[in-house]
Formats: C-alpha cells, sequence, structure tokens
C-alpha cells in the first residue's frame, strides 16, 4: 500500500507542479523524507522509488534546489541495516558528486560557500 501512495505522489508531482518550482523543491523534500523513515517495502521498490526521487531532484530548476535534493537523495542509499534496506556506496559518492558539480556551476560565492558546508 505504502508504494501505491508513494507513486500516487509522483504522479501528482508531475501533473500538479510543473510550474513552481518552489512546490517541487519541497515536495521532493518530503517525499525524500517519506522514504528515508519508512519501512516494510520490499528491496526492488524500495529501489525504484529511490532512483525516482533522485532523477526529480537532479531535475529541479534552481541550482540550489537542485544540489540539496541530490544531498539528501544521498541519504537514502545508505540506509539503516536493521530495516532490511540498501548500503549502496557508489551510489551515495554519485549523488555526492552530482550535488558539488551543481554547487560549482553556481556563480553567487555566497550561495556557493553555504551549500559547500551543507554537503560536508
Amino acid at each position: 500500500i505504502a508504494y501505491d501512495f508513494l507513486t500516487q505522489a509522483f504522479i501528482v508531482y508531475e501533473s500538479e507542479f510543473s510550474a513552481n518550482s518552489k512546490l517541487q523543491a519541497e515536495a521532493v523534500a518530503l517525499i525524500s523524507g517519506c522514504l528515508y523513515g519508512l519501512k516494510g517495502l520490499t528491496a526492488e521498490n524500495y529501489d525504484t522509488l529511490v532512483l525516482k526521487t533522485t532523477q526529480h531532484s537532479a531535475k529541479l530548476l534552481k541550482k540550489e534546489d537542485q544540489c540539496r535534493a541530490v544531498c539528501q537523495c544521498s541519504h537514502l542509499f545508505w540506509h539503516n541495516e536493521d530495516s532490511g534496506m540498501l548500503r549502496d556506496n557508489k551510489r551515495v559518492v554519485e549523488c555526492l558528486q552530482k550535488a558539488l558539480k551543481t554547487v560549482d556551476a553556481l556563480m553567487d560565492s555566497r550561495v556557493k560557500t553555504q551549500l559547500f558546508v551543507e554537503i560536508f
């Protein structure tokens, strides 16, 4: 049931939030937070939802939001072993590298510094 609810959340995200970048960033943050605390999904369903969340994070319009969202997704790939979920160090590193590349593309040095601190 949880998988179906999250799938519906992605359908709403794709259909309703396409015009508002602030709502997109908030929705991705809520979905990733929900996924992080979720238990009871099969490994395959969890992986599918995490990949979908990461893809949406990387497509956010504002680079600042994109960086934060991709960084949040890195936590989803390094989940508690007690819950039976995955620990994929390769994907964690990929997410963090993507976040660093996104920060490098920013022009505002104040925002750049703030995001570097948040990543590390």
